[in-house]
């Protein structure tokens, strides 16, 4: 399990202009999310925890491994 703050992913691309660098940084980020499993256990200042499906704009959350991970 990743820490609050570690790197869960790292993108690199080149291009000439940063706006269609940016454009590919954010279509890889949204193709990841739309074909992967990716679980987000987002934990509450009252302490109590919960894990969510990620997906990307316009896509339905990839299908799960049947469950989120345990905790």
């Amino acid at each position: 399990m990743l820490e609050l703050g570690d790197t869960s992913i790292a993108i690199a691309v080149a291009a000439p202009h940063r706006g269609p660098a940016f454009d590919a940084c954010e279509y890889a980020i949204d193709e990841i999310k739309a074909r992967l499993a990716v679980w987000k256990q987002e934990v509450f200042a009252d302490g109590d925890a919960a894990w969510r499906a990620n997906a990307a704009p316009g896509h339905p959350p990839a299908p799960a491994a049947e469950a989120a991970p345990s905790t």
